[in-house]
């Protein structure tokens, strides 16, 4: 499961385990999206066409004022 901040359209997909999933670009009025962070990681490689999933995670927009 990914959960998605709420602003993004979807706040939630249910992906089966070890399964791919495209990450979503979120749109924010006065903000710029900069990638997600999950945990320690994070990815703003937004050309990355699907990241594996192997658990439960949680995903948070990082965002800069435009």
């Amino acid at each position: 499961k990914v959960e998605i901040p709420e602003y993004v359209n979807t706040s939630e997909m249910n992906i089966q385990f070890e399964s791919e999933v495209t990450l979503p670009v979120p749109t924010r009025e006065g903000y710029v999206f900069v990638g997600w962070q999950c945990g320690n990681e994070i990815i703003t490689d937004l050309a990355i066409d699907s990241w594996k999933i192997y658990g439960s995670k949680t995903l948070i927009a990082i965002w800069e004022e435009a």
